[in-house]
């Protein structure tokens, strides 16, 4: 990969010890527990295995992050950066993963930025209320997405972004209500900085964008609505949106509620 955030020799990765600060040779990137998916009986013991290597994993990414930046300071002093990207409506994981792949190759995205995909039951045409209520807004999807984030501080990072697309805004908004204790809150008296020397969690969540999102304005911009709840952790909070976007006017509809993602005038 030969970009302009990137060593003009190509990247070069290196594999992991999550004991050591810092890599010292590039060499193949590589897990040691990637394989050791045997034995597993219970899908409890699954989903803890993959926590596991998500975990081990995103500690890899840091440390080669580091590498990239030539940095000689230890791992742990680098602030890497998460940006989750959550998918819409009938948009399977591999698709998922393709979008934000071209996204991060034509935007140049420095080596901090780690890139991550939260797949969730995002279903198919024809069951769009069964995603809209169970998929999206379940207690199993919001549940998990808060491990994943749990996770993701374990492996080292302090700062994540989270970046959705249509329907997927809907798990960020029913997750929302669990930030507590989760991600740092903001300056009470200017909302837009961290606390010097918090006290407990110190994930800060840098940014949120929503792309075209699938959610009711009135949901989103009444008083103690989704936005007020997202503003208490994060002080960049950008809704794209699309006057033109026929889905979402058939969500409108669907919703009986103005789409937020169609909403171009002045937010109130």
């Amino acid at each position: 990969i030969r970009k302009k955030h990137y060593p003009p020799d190509g990247i070069a990765f290196c594999e992991a010890d999550i004991g050591r600060n810092y890599l010292e040779e590039p060499i193949l990137a590589g897990s040691s527990s990637m394989s050791q998916s045997e034995g597993l009986n219970t899908k409890e013991d699954y989903h803890n295995w993959l926590r596991g290597v998500i975990r081990e994993q995103t500690a890899l990414n840091v440390q080669n992050m580091c590498h990239l930046q030539g940095d000689s300071t230890p791992c742990a002093k680098v602030e890497a950066e998460a940006l989750i990207f959550l998918h819409g409506f009938s948009t399977s994981a591999g698709d998922a993963l393709n979008s934000l792949a071209q996204l991060l190759t034509l935007g140049d995205f420095p080596p901090h930025i780690l890139p991550f995909v939260y797949s969730w039951p995002s279903a198919k045409h024809l069951t769009y209320l069964l995603a809209r209520d169970f998929g999206s807004s379940g207690d199993t999807t919001q549940k998990n997405f808060i491990q994943f984030i749990q996770s993701l501080a374990e492996s080292g990072i302090t700062k994540v972004n989270i970046l959705t697309h249509s329907m997927g805004c809907r798990v960020l908004m029913a997750s929302c209500r669990r930030f507590e204790g989760l991600f740092q809150h903001l300056n009470a008296s200017d909302n837009k900085t961290w606390p010097k020397n918090a006290i407990g969690s110190k994930l800060r969540l840098e940014t949120v964008t929503l792309l075209n999102p699938d959610f009711e304005e009135m949901k989103f911009t009444r008083f103690g609505g989704t936005f007020d709840l997202l503003r208490k952790y994060c002080p960049v909070v950008s809704v794209y949106a699309d006057s033109n976007d026929w889905a979402l006017l058939i969500g409108s509809v669907i919703n009986w509620s103005p789409s937020l993602g169609r909403v171009v005038k002045a937010l109130k």
